[in-house]
């Protein structure tokens, strides 16, 4: 797996949901967009993870899975 290029699909994926639900004011559909992108990013952590243990990049995703979100999540709320 190339691991910037699933990484930035994720995002960008969250980022015109936000974009297309905030017009629409979907936010069940953009809560759903969120929870699917933490999985995904989990997905890529633990496939980082099981070839490398010590995996920087699987420990700073972990650590930053949250906060890649938030801006998604302040949307679900009008900010």
């Amino acid at each position: 797996m190339r691991i910037k290029k699933a990484i930035s699909r994720t995002i960008y994926t969250l980022k015109n949901s936000v974009k297309k639900h905030r017009k629409n004011s979907d936010f069940a559909r953009l809560k759903w967009r969120i929870d699917k992108t933490q999985e995904e990013l989990l997905v890529i952590v633990n496939e980082l993870l099981s070839k490398n243990k010590d995996s920087n990049t699987g420990k700073f995703i972990i650590k930053t899975g949250g906060k890649v979100t938030l801006f998604a999540e302040l949307a679900t709320k009008g900010i």
